[in-house]
C-alpha cells in the first residue's frame, strides 16, 4: 500500500505516530547522558614495582619475569607492544591492550587482583607494589577550591574531608581526589654536641622509636565464651609522647629522654604540589562522574550536597567552582535548543566571555559558592 495514501486515509494513525515520535525524541533529549568530554577507553597502562637495594639483575630475575609471566596469562594483552624496563630498585611494564577487547574496566580490575595475589604468593619480601596505573583518560566534572585567609593546611584538610564525605554519597560520583594536600611529619632535630653530651647516637634514637611505635601481642584472657586477645599498642599520638621516650641511662643513673637533647616538632613535608585560589592557600577537590549519567543532573546533586554541608562549615570558608562542567553543558544545550543552531557553533570565548584561566592551568567557568 502506498504510504502517502495510507496516511491520508487514516489521519488519526498518522497523527498518533507523529506524536509518539516527537514524545520519544523529547524524552531522549531530556534523559540522554550528557557530558562535555567524551569517555575515553584507555588501552595503555603501567605496572610498577619497587625493590629497594636490589640490583637491576636481581629486579629482573626476581620481580620483572614473575610479573610478566602472570601478565601474559591474562587474555587481552597485546604482547608485541608490551615491554618492561628493569633498573636498580625498580621495574616498569608498559602495557598495551588488544583493540578488540571491549570491557577494559573488567581487565584492569582483574589485573589489580592478579598483581595483589602475586605479591602475596611469589614476590620476595620487601617488594613495594606491583602498582597498576591506567587512569589517564578520566576527566574532572567538578573542581572545587576550598580556601580561606585564616586557615592552614591542616584545617583545610579537615574541611575538605567533610565535603568529600558529603559528595561521595551521591550515586553518580565515580572518584573524588584531594589536590594540594600537604603531608605532616614529626621532625626530631639536635646537634652533635648535645648528642655527645648525653652519649647518644642516632642509631640508638632510631631503635628506641622503632621499638616503641609498634603493635605487640599481649596474650589472651580465658573466659567462658573463649579467649579474647589483649590488644596493646605503642603508636605515638603526639609530640609529647615522643619527647618522653627513654633512650639510655646516664653515668649518674638518670634516664635520658629524647626531649633532653632534641627538638621535637610537627612540620610539613617538602611540598611536591600546592594549590592557591584568589591568592590564598587552598585545597582542591576534583569530582568525577560515573559513565552513563546526565552531567546536568549530576551538577544539581553536587550543589545540593554542598548546600546541606554549608551550615556545618565556618562562614568565612570559601568554596569556589574552578571547573563546572554541569553548568557549561546546561548552558550549551539550552543555547543550542533556543537558537536552533541558527547562528552556528561560534567560538567558546564569544559564548562565554567570563571564562578565565585559574592558577594551575585549569580552565573552567567559575561559579562562586559561599
Amino acid at each position: 500500500m502506498n504510504p502517502v495514501r495510507f496516511s491520508l486515509r487514516y489521519p488519526q494513525v498518522t497523527l498518533a505516530l507523529a506524536i509518539m515520535l516527537v514524545a520519544s525524541g523529547v524524552y531522549a533529549l531530556l534523559r540522554m547522558p550528557r557530558r562535555e568530554d567524551p569517555k575515553i577507553h584507555v588501552r595503555e597502562g603501567i605496572v610498577a614495582a619497587f625493590y629497594p637495594g636490589a640490583s637491576a639483575a636481581e629486579v629482573e630475575n626476581q620481580v620483572t619475569q614473575k610479573i610478566e609471566q602472570r601478565l601474559f596469562k591474562i587474555e587481552g594483552v597485546r604482547r608485541e607492544k608490551t615491554y618492561s624496563t628493569s633498573m636498580n630498585g625498580a621495574m616498569f611494564v608498559n602495557l598495551n591492550l588488544e583493540d578488540n577487547l571491549q570491557d577494559t574496566e573488567k581487565f584492569w580490575s582483574k589485573l589489580r587482583l592478579d598483581m595483589a595475589e602475586l605479591k602475596k604468593t611469589d614476590l620476595p619480601e620487601g617488594v613495594q607494589g606491583p602498582i597498576v596505573d591506567y587512569d589517564f583518560g578520566d576527566t574532572v566534572a567538578v573542581l572545587l577550591a576550598i580556601h580561606g585567609d585564616h586557615y592552614g593546611y591542616r584545617e583545610l584538610k579537615d574541611y575538605a574531608e567533610r565535603i568529600e564525605s558529603s559528595v561521595r554519597r551521591i550515586r553518580s560520583v565515580s572518584k573524588v581526589k584531594r589536590i594540594g594536600e600537604q603531608k605532616e611529619e614529626i621532625d626530631i632535630s639536635s646537634s652533635l654536641s648535645r648528642l655527645a653530651q648525653y652519649s647518644v647516637t642516632p642509631d640508638k634514637v632510631y631503635k628506641a622509636l622503632e621499638g616503641r611505635n609498634m603493635v605487640h601481642y599481649a596474650g589472651a584472657v580465658p573466659t567462658e565464651n573463649g579467649k579474647p586477645p589483649i590488644q596493646t599498642t605503642g603508636a605515638f599520638e603526639g609530640e609529647e609522647q615522643i619527647r618522653r621516650v627513654m633512650i639510655d641511662v646516664s653515668h649518674t643513673g638518670q634516664p635520658v629522654y629524647i626531649g633532653d637533647f632534641a627538638n621535637v616538632e610537627r612540620v610539613y613535608k617538602d611540598p611536591t604540589q600546592y594549590a592557591r585560589s584568589r591568592g590564598e592557600r587552598a585545597m582542591l577537590l576534583s569530582v568525577e562522574m560515573q559513565e552513563g549519567n546526565n552531567i546536568v543532573d549530576f551538577g544539581k546533586d553536587v550543589h545540593a550536597a554542598l548546600d546541606r554541608m554549608r551550615p556545618l562549615l565556618p562562614p568565612d570558608l570559601k568554596i569556589d567552582f574552578v571547573a563546572d562542567q554541569p553548568t557549561v553543558v546546561a548552558e550549551r544545550v539550552r543555547d543550542k535548543t533556543m537558537r536552533g543552531l541558527v547562528e552556528g557553533d561560534g567560538d567558546d570565548e564569544g559564548q562565554y566571555p567570563d571564562r578565565q584561566v585559574v592558577e594551575g592551568d585549569v580552565h573552567g567557568r567559575p561559579d562562586r559558592f559561599e
